[in-house]
């Protein structure tokens, strides 16, 4: 059990870098105006209103790694329930983007794929944390 809740605990702060960090590649693509309050509701909807769609991609790509990526770790580390704790990561990711999507509205085809993928490439990357390793030839 702890190392389920370690896995997802290590898992979710992985997913959040690599959303924060490709939140920040997409706004040196498109930097706010000189207005722009993140405090605002309002003025983080038109920011991303404006956007174009390479940044609205890389934003959308941080969704999918973080789900990928942070379930991952979350298998690696809770071993036996390595599954759980991936899909945990991905429905945590997936709810953040349904969050952010009531509070903000993104483009459709982005709050589409945000939604749909991070639970299967979460499932997928806890497929793949579950390989056993093989020798390295000698």
């Amino acid at each position: 059990m702890l190392r389920l809740l370690f896995g997802v605990i290590v898992g979710l702060i992985v997913a959040w870098l690599l959303m924060s960090l490709f939140e920040f590649g997409s706004m040196a693509l498109h930097p706010p105006g000189p207005h722009f309050d993140p405090s605002k509701p309002e003025s983080i909807a038109l920011h991303v209103a404006n956007a174009p769609a390479s940044a609205m991609l890389l934003v959308l790509a941080g969704w999918l790694s973080a789900a990928f990526c942070g379930g991952w770790v979350a298998a690696k580390l809770a071993h036996f329930r390595g599954a759980l704790a991936a899909l945990t990561i991905g429905a945590l990711v997936t709810a953040g983007v349904v969050l952010m999507n009531a509070m903000v509205k993104h483009p459709a085809w982005m709050y589409a794929l945000g939604a749909l993928l991070p639970v299967p490439l979460a499932w997928f990357a806890a497929k793949l944390a579950a390989r056993p390793v093989k020798d390295l030839p000698k």
